[in-house]
């Protein structure tokens, strides 16, 4: 399992794919586990047996991974886990054969070389007697319906042997939603089965509960069934012109021959070698749906049905026949097994909604040794055949391609399958290719259709803090050792599955198949003995060999080497489930178990929810944080291909909804931008440490406003820093709602989820829209330079002030600009414009500006200003006509209220109010702050009988703190030791406590320049 990375093109739009690697030598024997089964299946193990049974070496021998010695030439990446184990010698590592043990296989290996290692067919001919009472022609017209439920006995006396077959109409076999298509005529005459659903018949073969048989009886009979290890297929001599059932049938016979000694054998999991570059999130084609309707699905166990094309190439259709259908859907059944195992956390169902035979390779893709080129051709081929409407019955979500072809990646040929990475609901992208390998190759198409739903290689960096160490016993481990039934999808797949699923990016599987085709229910071992397992993976040539320390647990197969030696490989993967073992024993998986104990392993349990956990800590201190609660689906849990719980497994609420203390002004988003501000961070904009981040939100789609996008101030370069915002933080400034693991949630304005409560037109939270009033005005001439407009005061709201140009013309003359109180400006300021469409913060509010190229130039705040803005026209020109409206909340002034304002009484009645202090006329370095102190009667009217001495004070000072200075860094080696260079040095705003600071906290006007200088200008 010699797994390698391949590395991510650098180019733009390069496409990275997933490989499963085949298996290659090791050069040293694994491990062994107390089970039988290999500690590490990344390599496979060679018994040579020199002329039928003699052995130049009593041990296995192990060769150098083929992998690791081709490479490149040039430091070849060294093999995952192809390593001796821990506190073992190489001597230690070898396996010793006795002679006893190698006299007991020459029974076996004088029998292959004689019989060149071919299970032979059999062949002979016979008419089928029909046994029940009614006894008549099966046709193709519409009575045939009415015998639907019908059954069918037939008796086969043929190969010695007497065969009673006892069918029943199988009405899931073909559904009406499942269609088989050939492409280009079949040598055999096989027909594509068009309308013949309910010619369907399924049953059992003397009885035996694991025997199974599905025949066509439309034509005479028609189809295969097995019985007793032994493969049988049957058709009428004449084929499709046959007139009846009583007719002569050819029939075939793969005899199983197994010598004395050996005990049978079981499941090939050619989980061979693998290896997956990890890709760039593909864009989701699927159905628009609705916020509201994706995030009642969030953290939701919904059932998810795969409907998957499958393709087989004209190699397929040579090497398997006319039993290529039941054997593709015998992989796919296992697939469909491993998909339904409760570790992956998911309720998801592979749905084949179409199978597609290429008889003619003209049709079909373009296949070659090329996996990458194979894929790409595939993936545009399979489009034309997939109707673009999601409600058609043969619409696929993913199509997947079977071949014979030696696929080969950049560097070797032991390439088993390739896919891209997340790119399920893609209709362009969402395809894989299988190399057929045997039975095996069901976990090839599992590994495969993993990448497919976003899921990376176990050992990739993502994973490491979910899987820990122990990562290389599942589906999607690079290096796989001894896959672990128990659960055979790690952490890291469990989680990056249902990641990708809560976060949208599979809405395609939401549709249920207007009827599922059913899958081979019998076990693939029950079909395929282990001479045809080893046929299948080895070649036409090969048998199995008895090895009765790993029954059940490893396929041992014979192949020839090139200088004509026979020897017993293995790829280690275990026999398929259900292959006999014994008298009366199976194997299931890997385990060699006796029919009762087998029957427990299919015997369907459906799972239940456990009780939910403990709140979590919450993600936030203040200012509305999010907690989280999470139940399994462990009561009970999951078992044999049983139902995965559906509901909700995570429930979170609000928590710690407090308002934060003050935070110099910032944002919870500026705060996580600000972060940011390391060197580190700034290395690819080659900015030094002068390089500020600011949140970006214009311009930002809907879908990634849980982003943290932040913004390098005074350039126009911005990265998504993070891919999801912390918990809590608002989507946008304007709205309430919070992001929660990415996603949008309702919320209201007292920041709890959920909560209905909404901001008035004043700002206030649950308010009636009472404390304020809408104020308006316009401004039509100008002179030329800065004008005043109006001046926001301090906590309006709904700011909207527009600039119409006219004509319609981008440049009118009249551009808008926002003075601060301190002179300095927040926008459009020194007679400089802001062209583009951008977002100024300020201290937790948002003002959002359409750039001075808009024909409408608009400017726009919603939440409460924390500080008076003036609003000005720049005009330029000789006769400026600029044409500004205005419109905005401002808040009413108090009124006096006996009840709740400090009041200073005096004898009399008569009594000095005071009013709310105002703001301060500075921000730092010292100001001062008023009030309004009125005298009044004890009926609130203005009165002068309040004694002056005793008089409040109307002022006091305020913002005696020093303010925030600049902090010049030294300056950076020039960029050039001769000519024209440059050379940078850093700034930063330090606040009164020693803390960085944005630049917007020192004064615009103390600004330290230059920041960048030529040097060095000598010549060279």
């Amino acid at each position: 399992m010699n797994i390698q990375r391949a590395l991510r093109s650098e180019e733009p739009g390069a496409s990275s794919v997933a490989l499963i690697r085949r298996l290659v030598p090791s050069s040293r024997e694994p491990e062994r586990t107390g089970s039988g089964v290999p500690g590490n299946l990344g390599c496979a193990r060679t018994l040579m047996i020199d002329e039928c049974g003699r052995t130049p070496a009593r041990s296995r021998i192990l060769g150098l991974a083929a992998e690791d010695q081709k490479g490149s030439g040039k430091g070849a990446v060294p093999s995952a886990g192809l390593k001796r184990a821990p506190g073992a010698s190489e001597e230690s590592q070898k396996e010793s054969w006795s002679s006893e043990d190698i006299m007991s296989l020459l029974p076996i290996f004088l029998g292959v070389c004689g019989a060149m290692c071919v299970a032979a067919w059999d062949e002979s001919t016979v008419v089928p007697v029909r046994l029940d009472s009614f006894a008549t022609k099966r046709t193709l017209s519409p009575k045939a319906r009415e015998m639907e439920s019908e059954k069918r006995i037939y008796r086969l006396d043929v190969f010695g042997k007497r065969l009673i077959l006892e069918l029943e109409p199988d009405q899931t076999f073909l559904a009406p939603g499942f269609v088989f298509q050939l492409l280009g005529k079949p040598e055999t005459g096989e027909t594509d089965g068009t309308g013949e659903a309910q010619c369907f018949f399924s049953g059992t073969v003397n009885g035996e509960g694991l025997s199974v048989a599905a025949i066509n009886l439309c034509a005479g009979l028609r189809g295969g069934f097995t019985v007793a290890g032994e493969e049988f297929f049957i058709q009428p001599v004449n084929g499709t012109n046959a007139a009846s059932d009583r007719d002569m049938h050819v029939i075939r016979r793969r005899k199983r021959s197994i010598p004395a000694g050996e005990t049978g054998s079981t499941c090939g999991v050619n989980e061979e070698e693998d290896r997956v570059t990890e890709k760039p999130q593909a864009t989701v084609s699927s159905p628009p749906e609705s916020d509201a309707h994706l995030r009642s699905r969030r953290f939701v166990s919904t059932p998810r049905y795969l409907e998957i094309l499958m393709v087989a190439d004209q190699s397929m259709a040579e090497f398997h026949g006319a039993g290529l259908k039941p054997y593709l859907l015998t992989i796919m059944a296992v697939a469909s097994r491993l998909y339904r195992h409760p570790s992956i956390h998911n309720s998801i169902t592979l749905a084949v909604v179409k199978l597609m035979v290429v008889h003619d390779e003209e049709q079909g893709p373009e296949v070659s040794s090329n996996a990458a080129l194979t894929l790409r051709n595939f993936c545009q081929w399979q489009k034309q055949h997939n109707p673009a409407s999601d409600r058609n019955p043969e619409h696929y979500d993913t199509a997947v391609l079977f071949t014979r072809q030696d696929l080969c990646g950049a560097h070797s040929c032991d390439t088993l399958g390739m896919a891209d990475v997340g790119t399920v609901c893609d209709p362009d992208r969402s395809c894989s290719i299988i190399e057929d390998d045997g039975l095996q190759a069901a976990f090839t198409v599992a590994h495969e259709l993993g990448h497919v739903f976003n899921m990376p290689h176990d050992d990739a960096k993502q994973c490491a803090s979910v899987n820990g160490e122990y990562w290389s016993a599942h589906m999607m481990a690079s290096t796989l050792s001894n896959l672990n039934q128990l659960n055979p999808w790690s952490p890291c797949s469990a989680l990056m599955v249902t990641s990708f699923l809560d976060n949208g990016h599979g809405q395609c599987l939401l549709d249920k198949p207007q009827k599922l085709h059913q899958l081979p229910q019998a076990l693939p071992g029950s079909v395929y003995d282990a001479h045809r397992q080893c046929r299948l993976t080895f070649g036409e040539d090969s048998q199995h060999c008895p090895d009765l320390s790993s029954t059940c647990a490893a396929l041992w197969c014979t192949v020839t080497t090139s200088n004509g030696l026979l020897v017993c490989q293995t790829k280690n993967f275990p026999w398929a489930d259900g292959t006999p073992c014994g008298s009366e024993s199976f194997c299931m998986a890997g385990r060699c178990l006796s029919r009762s104990e087998a029957a427990r392993y299919q015997t369907a349990v459906n799972g239940g929810w456990g009780t939910w956990g403990p709140w979590g800590d919450c993600s936030r201190s203040c200012g509305g944080g999010v907690q989280y609660s999470f139940r399994d689906c462990d009561n009970p849990l999951p078992k044999n291909g049983g139902k995965y719980c559906e509901g909700k497994r995570i429930q979170y609420r609000s928590c710690n909804t407090e308002p934060c203390p003050d935070s110099n002004g910032l944002s919870f988003r500026e705060e996580q931008c600000l972060a940011h501000n390391d060197l580190s961070s700034q290395v690819s904009l080659g900015s030094g440490e002068g390089v500020e981040w600011v949140p970006k939100y214009a311009g930002v789609s809907p879908k990634d406003r849980c982003k943290l996008v932040c913004r390098a101030k005074g350039t126009g370069y911005f990265f998504i820093l993070k891919p999801k915002v912390a918990d809590g933080t608002p989507c946008t400034p304007d709205s309430t709602s919070v992001c929660v693991q990415g996603q949008c949630v309702k919320a209201g304005c007292d920041r709890i989820i959920g909560s209905s409560k909404r901001f008035d037109k004043c700002g206030v939270c649950g308010g009636d829209g009472s404390t304020c009033k809408k104020v308006s005005g316009s401004m039509e001439r100008a002179r030329p330079g800065y004008q005043d407009v109006v001046t926001i005061p301090a906590g309006s709201t709904h700011l909207d002030v527009k600039q119409r140009s006219l004509g319609g013309r981008r440049h009118d003359n009249s551009y808008l600009a926002i003075r601060r109180q301190d002179g300095s400006y927040l926008l459009n300021g020194d007679y400089k414009l802001t062209t583009l469409e951008t977002d100024l913060a300020l201290k937790g509010a948002l003002l959002r500006y359409s750039g001075s190229l808009a024909t409408l130039e608009r400017l726009r705040s919603f939440s409460p200003l924390p500080e008076p803005l003036t609003i000005q026209v720049l005009s330029v020109g000789d006769s400026p006509r600029p044409r500004v409206k205005y419109s905005y909340f401002a808040p009413r002034p108090s009124t006096p209220n006996r009840a709740s304002i400090n009041a200073i009484s005096e004898a009399g009645g008569a009594e000095w109010v005071l009013r709310e202090w105002g703001a301060c006329s500075q921000s730092c370095g010292g100001g001062v702050q008023k009030r309004e102190v009125l005298c009044v009667d004890s009926y609130g009217r203005a009165s002068k009988e309040c004694p002056p001495e005793l008089r409040p004070v109307s002022s006091q000072p305020c913002a005696i703190q020093d303010c925030p200075s600049w902090l010049l860094g030294e300056w950076s080696a020039c960029s050039k030791t001769c000519g024209r260079g440059f050379r940078k040095r850093p700034l930063r705003c330090i606040g009164h406590d020693g803390r960085t600071l944005t630049h917007e906290s020192c004064n615009a006007k103390d600004r330290p320049r230059p920041l960048l200088d030529l040097c060095n200008l000598t010549p060279c």
